[in-house]
């Protein structure tokens, strides 16, 4: 394929004594993206359209568009139907700034799987590199690159740009009329790559993770890729994982998903991460006149030409919204970002009198992007900016980007189109510790009652006949008496174990039949009664995800792993816990807090009533019914959050911008059960379990499904694991 490109560069207010004797002019001829041949045997060659045993290759370009802003071609690149494997064209570029870029569909419409066997581009010196640049890529601006497949029915959408530069200065330009003629040839051949398992890509690239620091969030110099837990570095099958803003975009059984980490017997784990949808090549940032109806309160909002975005400093302090709409019908990106000297700030944003998300800041940068598809005239948009107090320095920038160009089906799914359509709480209940199980038991749910009144208190009881006798006597509560008969006496039939003093209440639970707070807490994470959130997980799978293996006449079985499911319910070592009868006289804090706190994630779970599984009854309790469930603490702090007030990550894959739950107990305090979260900011949170938030299920696939040769992980090219 050729196209050539004629540049003419005129006088403009920057070059004008430049040019006034001078004339410079650029002939650019390109190879691009070449047909090649396939050779499937020493002395075949295919070529074009021709069909071999069956066999056919057939690629070719199509739906080729140029970009909004492009300057027009005299000659345009056309297609045509299913024989166009060259493009020609001839563009001018007058000024700085001036560029001609279009998108292209490569499609393989034949039979046989295409690589590409080399790329040859013609390297610009440093002299034509000042003013010129010219590329090629694809749809997500990835590089093209030797061995790159495009599969037999595949289609991949390339980028070709060439642009005449727009920091360039008089002094860059030669002073002398320039023919240039520059090259790129990219050449398909017949495909000799053979799909790969997850676990067999991992073992080549990852890195080791001996440098990391898991008190700390991710970032570029604290994990950024794939890497190799160095615990298990000699194990059968070492654990790989991702951590910080990576490509680990994955496509299985018509959703997307999140690439996660390796499991101990080699399959793959991935986070569930919405439908795929059409992807577009670029989004720009829209002007102001495209923002139409603007409410701009005593124009304190300005708008910067060169940025394309509003700014606000607002110094003085208290409430400013800003209402708008899009002039423009289309799919945007709304970029907000605050920044504050020393003062505490903060802004919303709204859609249609709705909030959508929120932000706040104490002398530090934040920057939120939202997905706003199908945005019309009719949607009102709003920001309400605030500050709390006068002077120092603060600032709101934000701004709408608009989706141009030509589209491809890819995974770039944020907020609320990376989970379940609906949101569900833990558990519909909160007023006993049982109710931070996957699966609970027996529920002794509290009851209160006035501190002021004098009972006796034992560190300890003996039961005979019904009756409870209690031991080691005292006035009044403390951290190592917690037993009472809620009387000035020692014996009753009925036993309360008080966990909990807030003046004026003691918080208690009740025993009989001589059980003890070991034996309540036992029975309540029995594996019994379904969670909330179990439920909704279980009918969709049961529904829309099996749906897609039953109308292809397949199992889900032959590609799910029954892997373990941690609902680690283990009760924290610290001595302050009220739940300890040997002491403490504060709320009950399980294990997977005490880790998140100090930063130090474990893949092991403690106890195998804890360890969900559908039939392995070795490793798990085999009580799941379907092989699906949530994350755990530990899994989220490997990929990158951490908790704490100075926790906030919005640069690592597992951050929406939208609240979601995972598996792990949390604690109970004083009268309601948490679990852990990923909050809108990014950051583990630990909520209340009747709390409606988002569902984001996780499957695990054997050790043996391989993944297409063409994914690379990114948003449009993301790896799609093979259903067979």
């Amino acid at each position: 394929m050729k196209f050539t490109m004629k540049r003419d560069f005129k006088s403009n207010t920057r070059h004008k004594r430049f040019l006034k004797n001078k004339k410079a002019f650029i002939f650019l001829t390109i190879f691009c993206m070449g047909i090649g041949f396939a050779y499937l045997t020493s002395n075949l060659t295919i070529t074009g359209n021709t069909s071999v045993s069956g066999n056919s290759w057939n690629v070719y370009f199509t739906n080729l568009q140029v970009a909004d802003d492009s300057v027009e071609a005299s000659v345009a690149p056309t297609t045509s139907g299913t024989n166009t494997t060259s493009l020609d064209y001839t563009v001018t570029l007058d000024k700085p700034g001036d560029f001609y870029e279009f998108t292209v569909d490569a499609v393989n419409d034949g039979t046989i799987d295409a690589m590409i066997e080399s790329i040859n581009m013609t390297n610009l010196d440093s002299n034509v590199e000042k003013y010129l640049s010219y590329t090629a890529t694809y749809l997500d601006g990835t590089t093209l690159e030797q061995n790159d497949v495009l599969m037999a029915q595949k289609t991949v959408v390339y980028v070709v740009r060439v642009e005449y530069k727009k920091d360039v200065s008089a002094s860059d330009l030669s002073e002398n009329s320039i023919n240039l003629n520059l090259s790129l040839a990219v050449n398909y051949v017949q495909s000799n790559i053979k799909p790969k398992s997850f676990g067999e890509l991992a073992k080549v690239n990852a890195l080791s993770d001996t440098s990391l620091d898991f008190t700390q969030i991710s970032s570029e110099s604290n994990g950024r890729g794939l890497y190799k837990m160095n615990s298990t570095a000699n194990d059968t099958y070492p654990i790989y994982y991702y951590r910080g803003e990576v490509n680990n975009n994955a496509l299985f059984a018509g959703f997307c998903w999140k690439i996660v980490r390796t499991t101990e017997t080699g399959g793959t784990k991935l986070l569930y991460n919405g439908e795929p949808k059409q992807v577009y090549s670029s989004y720009k940032p829209i002007t102001k006149n495209s923002y139409i109806d603007v409410n701009n309160p005593n124009s304190s909002f300005t708008f910067n030409e060169n940025t394309k975005q509003w700014e606000n400093g607002n110094e003085t302090g208290g409430d400013i919204t800003m209402y708008f709409s899009v002039a423009n019908a289309g799919d945007y990106f709304f970029d907000f970002a605050l920044s504050s000297e020393e003062d505490y700030i903060s802004a919303d944003f709204y859609k249609d009198g709705v909030k959508i998300t929120d932000i706040s800041t104490y002398g530090t940068n934040k920057n939120v992007t939202l997905e706003l598809t199908n945005l019309t005239s009719s949607n009102v948009l709003s920001v309400k900016y605030m500050k709390y107090s006068y002077g120092h320095d603060a600032k709101l920038v934000f701004g709408l980007r608009k989706g141009v160009g030509a589209t491809t089906l890819g995974c770039s799914n944020s907020g609320l189109l990376s989970q379940l359509s609906e949101k569900s709480p833990f558990n519909s209940e909160s007023d006993s510790p049982a109710y931070v199980g996957y699966m609970y038991g027996t529920v002794y749910n509290y009851n209160t009652t006035s501190s002021t009144v004098t009972y006796k208190f034992g560190n300890s009881f003996t039961y005979s006949n019904g009756t409870y006798t209690l031991k080691t006597t005292r006035n009044n509560f403390d951290t190592t008496h917690h037993y009472t008969c809620l009387t000035s006496g020692t014996t009753c039939s009925k036993l309360y174990y008080v966990y909990y003093y807030d003046s004026p209440r003691y918080y208690y639970i009740t025993l009989s039949d001589g059980k003890s707070v070991e034996n309540a807490i036992s029975e309540m994470q029995a594996n019994t009664n379904d969670s909330t959130i179990k439920t909704a997980i279980d009918t969709w799978f049961s529904g829309t995800f099996a749906k897609y293996f039953t109308e292809k006449g397949k199992t889900y079985d032959n590609y799910l792993e029954d892997t373990v499911w941690c609902n680690d319910r283990s009760i924290s070592d610290s001595t302050s816990n009220g739940w300890n009868p040997n002491g403490g006289s504060t709320y009950l804090d399980f294990s997977p807090s005490e880790r998140a706190s100090s930063g130090t994630p474990t893949l092991t779970c403690p106890n195998k009533k804890d360890s969900f599984t559908v039939s392995d009854t070795v490793n798990g309790n085999g009580a799941l019914t379907y092989p699906v469930g949530l994350l755990t603490v530990d899994e989220i702090m490997l990929a990158g959050a951490r908790s704490g007030m100075s926790s906030e990550n919005s640069s690592y894959y597992l951050y929406t911008g939208e609240n979601w739950l995972n598996m792990s107990a949390f604690g109970y305090f004083k009268d309601f059960a948490s679990v852990s979260d990923v909050n809108n900011k990014g950051k583990l949170y630990n909520v209340n379990v009747e709390y409606d938030y988002g569902i984001r299920p996780s499957i695990s696939l054997k050790s043996d499904i391989k993944i297409a040769v063409d994914g690379k992980g990114t948003v449009t090219k993301p790896y799609e694991f093979v259903v067979e």
